[in-house]
C-alpha cells in the first residue's frame, strides 16, 4: 500500500515569478527539478503567476538537450562529443521518474489566488488564450498581484476551466488571497465552493480547514455533489522551499489522469499526512455515506448490489467489503494463503463483484481500493460517487435510495422529486452566476439613487480642492543602481533617500487598505537631494503615500509623480488630515459614483476633486480632525516598525507576519474612515450604503468573519 502514495507538490514557483527569490539563471530551472527529485516528490506542477513560462523554460531545456543529443550521436569521432554527451545524459536524468505539469497561480477578482493545473499533453497555446481572457498580457506574466485587477471572477474561471483537462485548487483558502477569508458570506462563496470545477483548498489553519470542512458537510447551500480534497503544497519562491511541504495521492501510475481520479476520492486517495492503512480505513469509516458488507455470499452480493444502486442514486459514498454493519473491520480471507495478496486471489473476489455490477440498469462510475490486513485478509473499497441519472436492478423495478445509512426504496412520489432536484440543479447551475450578476447590478442601481442626496449634501459643503502640486518626472539612474533597487524588498526600507516605484498602485490593495507612509529606498550618489515638506505623493493608478520631506522619485516605466504640497488653503487641515481624507472609504466611493473612477492620478478626476469645507474653531470638528491625525500617527508608526521587522525575520514567516500587520493597520485606517463619516456627519445606513457600494465594485473594506 505505501508504494502507491507518492509525494506530489502543485505549487512551485520559478525565476519566471518576478518575487521569485532564489537565483533568475537558465541553470536554476534545472536545479528546481533536481531539489524536487532528491526530495522525492514525483509530480510537481509549476505555478508561475499568471504565466506558463516557468513551465515553458523547462520543457524547453529539456527539449534543447534532446536536440543536442541527436545531433552529437551524428558525430563519432570526437572525444569533445562524447564528453559532452555524458554532461547531456546526466542532466536529462533529471527530468526521468517526475512528472512536470504546466500550471499557474491566476488571479481572479477581487485578488484570489486559483491553481489551474493542467494535463502534460494539452497545447500551450490554449493555455495562453485562458491567460488574454483572464486580462493578462506579457507585460503581467509573473505579476503576484497586478496592477491592474483582471477580467475574470472565480466563478468566471471555473466556467472558462470546463474547456480544459485540469485540477483547479483554491491556492491560499484561509488567507487573504483565498476565497473562504475573501470573498463575502452568502450565495457568492457557497457557489465558489459547491462549485465541481473546484476540485480542492490549500490551507494553513487547521482549525479553519476542519471549520470549512463541517460547513460543507452541514450547510445545504454548501453540499457538494463530489468531494473536496484539503491539501498543502510548498508555494516554493526559491530552491530551499521545495519539498518542505507537500502532500501525498495513492497513484496506480504516475500520470495526470490517475492524479485526477486521486482528487476525485480523496478521502481514500489524498493526505497531507504520512499515509496509513489504519488512519485512511478509519477516515473513510467516520463518513456517513460508508457502508459495510461484511462478505461476498449470495445474501450480502444482494446488499452490494442495493447499495450500488443507493449510493449512485442519493449521495454517493464507499462500500467497504469485509466491514461489518457495525462498521467493525473484519475483513475479506483469500484463497489459497500466502504471505501476500496476488492478483490470482483477488480474481475470484472481483469476479463476484463484476456479476453484481452486470446486473445494474443504467450507466454509473466506481473505483476499487485494496487494503491489505495481517493472516491473508484484505478490505476492499468501492467508491461509488452520487450520479445524474437513476440505476435499478435487473427484473427488480425497485428504485433504491441510502436514507440515515440504511437502504430504503424511493416511492413514485419520491422517485419524481429526484428528477425535479436534478433537472433543478442543472438548471441552478446555469443561472446562479448570472442571478448573481444582476442582483449585483441592481444593488448598485438601488443605491444609485440612495446615493444621491449625500452626494448633494457633500458638494454643497466642499470645495474644489485646491492644490499646491508638480509633476515629478523623476531622476535618471545608472544600470547598476536599477538593478539594486531591483533586487530591494519591495516594500521598501523605513528610512531612506530615493522613492521608487515599478509601475502603479491602486488606491487599494486587493486584500488590504494601502499604506500611507512613502515606499523609500537607499541609494548612493543620488544627485537630487531630499529637502523638508510635508509632501503627499499621488502615483499612477491612484495610490497615495505621506512623508514629512519632498524626495526624489524614480520610476521604472519613468511614469510621473504629482507631489502636493501645503498651501494656506488646506494648511486649515494640515497635510495629515488630507492624506486620510483623500485616501478614505468615502472619497473612493464619491469618486466612483461621481467620475466612474476611482483613480485620483487620472486628470479628470484630480482637477474636480472636492475637499469639506470644515468649521476648525468648533470643538467638535477640531477633536475630529485630532484623532484622524492621532490614528494616522499610529499607522505611520506601525508601518516604521513592520519595515523594520519584517527584514529580520525567515522568508516562510513574512506572509504570516505581514497579515498580522495588515490587520493591525486595517483596524486603524477603518477608524479614521469612521471619524471621517462623523466629520461629514454620515447615520449608520449612510455608512452602511458607502461601505456595500465599495465592497460590489471590488474595493476592499475588513471582512468580520470568514465562515
Amino acid at each position: 500500500m505505501g508504494d502507491n502514495f507518492q509525494k506530489i507538490d502543485l505549487h512551485i514557483h520559478t525565476p519566471c515569478s518576478k518575487d521569485y527569490k532564489g537565483n533568475k539563471d537558465d541553470s536554476e530551472f534545472i536545479r528546481i527539478v533536481q531539489k524536487a527529485k532528491k526530495d522525492g516528490l514525483k509530480i510537481i506542477a509549476i505555478t508561475d503567476h499568471n504565466s506558463l513560462e516557468g513551465y515553458k523554460k523547462i520543457i524547453a531545456i529539456k527539449d534543447g538537450l534532446l536536440s543536442e543529443k541527436r545531433t552529437l550521436n551524428t558525430i563519432t569521432d570526437s572525444e569533445q562529443s562524447k564528453n559532452r554527451l555524458g554532461t547531456i545524459e546526466a542532466e536529462l536524468s533529471t527530468f526521468k521518474d517526475i512528472l512536470i505539469l504546466p500550471g499557474m497561480e491566476f488571479q481572479v477578482r477581487p485578488g484570489i489566488h486559483i491553481l489551474i493545473v493542467f494535463s502534460n499533453e494539452i497545447r500551450t497555446e490554449e493555455i495562453d488564450k485562458l491567460l488574454i481572457d483572464g486580462g493578462f498580457g506579457p507585460e503581467e506574466y509573473g505579476e503576484c498581484d497586478p496592477a491592474t485587477l483582471g477580467n475574470l471572477d472565480v466563478l468566471d474561471l471555473f466556467d472558462k476551466c470546463k474547456n480544459f483537462d485540469c485540477l483547479v485548487i483554491d491556492a491560499h483558502t484561509d488567507s487573504n488571497k483565498g476565497i473562504l477569508n475573501t470573498t463575502e458570506k452568502g450565495m457568492y462563496r457557497a457557489s465558489c465552493f459547491k462549485s465541481p470545477q473546484l476540485n480542492a483548498v490549500c490551507y494553513k489553519s487547521v482549525e479553519q480547514a476542519e471549520k470549512l470542512k463541517s460547513v460543507l458537510e452541514t450547510a445545504k447551500e454548501y453540499k457538494r455533489q463530489t468531494p473536496l480534497a484539503f491539501v498543502q503544497f510548498s508555494d516554493a519562491h526559491k530552491i530551499e522551499e521545495i519539498g518542505v511541504t507537500f502532500s501525498w495521492a495513492r497513484l496506480e501510475k504516475i500520470t495526470f489522469e490517475n492524479l485526477k481520479a486521486a482528487f476525485a476520492n480523496p478521502s481514500e486517495l489524498i493526505s497531507v499526512e504520512q499515509p496509513s492503512l489504519i488512519k485512511i480505513l478509519g477516515d473513510i469509516l467516520s463518513k456517513e455515506n460508508t457502508v459495510g458488507v461484511v462478505d461476498l455470499s449470495s445474501s450480502n452480493q444482494e446488499i452490494l448490489t442495493k447499495y450500488i444502486c443507493c449510493l449512485h442514486n442519493s449521495i454517493g459514498g464507499n462500500i467497504l467489503l469485509g466491514v461489518n454493519a457495525e462498521k467493525k473491520i473484519i475483513g475479506l480471507s483469500l484463497t489459497p494463503k500466502s504471505d501476500s495478496w496476488s492478483e490470482e486471489q483477488l480474481e475470484p473476489v472481483l469476479r463476484k463483484i463484476f456479476d453484481c455490477i452486470k446486473n445494474i440498469i443504467g450507466n454509473f462510475k466506481y473505483k476499487f481500493g485494496i487494503y491489505p490486513l495481517q493472516k491473508n485478509r484484505i478490505v476492499l473499497s468501492l467508491h461509488i460517487p452520487q450520479g445524474n441519472n437513476l440505476i435499478s436492478i435487473t427484473g427488480d423495478g425497485n428504485i433504491y435510495s441510502l436514507k440515515e445509512g440504511k437502504i430504503t426504496i424511493l416511492s413514485a412520489e419520491d422517485t419524481q422529486a429526484f428528477v425535479e432536484e436534478k433537472l433543478s440543479e442543472e438548471i441552478r447551475v446555469k443561472i446562479d452566476k448570472r442571478v448573481l450578476e444582476v442582483e449585483r447590478d441592481c444593488h448598485l442601481i438601488r443605491n444609485l439613487f440612495s446615493a444621491m442626496p449625500i452626494i448633494r449634501l457633500f458638494n454643497r459643503n466642499s470645495v474644489r480642492g485646491t492644490f499646491d502640486f508638480e509633476v515629478d518626472h523623476g531622476i535618471k539612474l545608472n544600470s547598476s543602481q536599477i538593478t539594486k533597487l531591483n533586487k530591494a524588498f519591495a516594500n521598501g526600507r523605513s528610512k531612506g533617500n530615493l522613492f521608487y516605484f515599478p509601475d502603479s498602485y491602486q488606491p487599494r490593495l486587493q486584500y488590504t487598505y494601502l499604506r500611507y507612509s512613502l515606499p523609500l529606498f537607499n541609494l548612493k550618489n543620488i544627485d537630487r537631494k531630499s529637502h523638508d515638506g510635508e509632501t503627499i505623493y499621488l502615483v499612477p493608478g491612484g495610490g497615495m503615500f505621506y512623508a514629512n520631506k519632498d524626495y526624489p522619485v524614480f520610476s521604472k516605466l519613468g511614469r510621473p509623480v504629482l507631489k502636493l504640497h501645503a498651501t494656506p488653503q488646506n494648511s486649515r487641515y494640515g497635510m495629515k488630515f488630507l492624506c486620510c481624507f483623500l485616501k478614505s472609504s468615502f472619497t473612493l466611493w464619491y469618486c466612483l459614483h461621481v467620475f466612474d473612477d476611482c483613480n485620483i492620478y487620472t486628470q479628470s478626476v484630480f482637477q474636480d476633486l472636492k475637499i469639506p469645507i470644515l468649521n476648525t474653531k468648533d470643538i467638535t470638528t477640531s477633536n475630529n480632525i485630532g484623532e484622524i491625525e492621532k490614528y494616522f500617527t499610529s499607522i505611520m508608526d506601525i508601518e516604521r516598525k513592520y519595515l523594520i521587522g519584517v527584514s529580520k525575520i525567515k522568508k516562510e514567516q513574512k506572509e504570516e507576519y505581514t497579515e498580522k500587520h495588515n490587520i493591525q493597520v486595517d483596524i486603524i485606517a477603518h477608524q479614521i474612515d469612521c471619524e471621517i463619516y462623523k466629520l461629514l456627519k454620515f447615520d449608520d445606513s449612510e455608512i452602511a450604503l458607502i461601505e456595500d457600494d465599495l465592497r460590489l465594485n471590488g474595493i476592499y473594506l475588513p471582512k468580520i468573519s470568514p465562515i
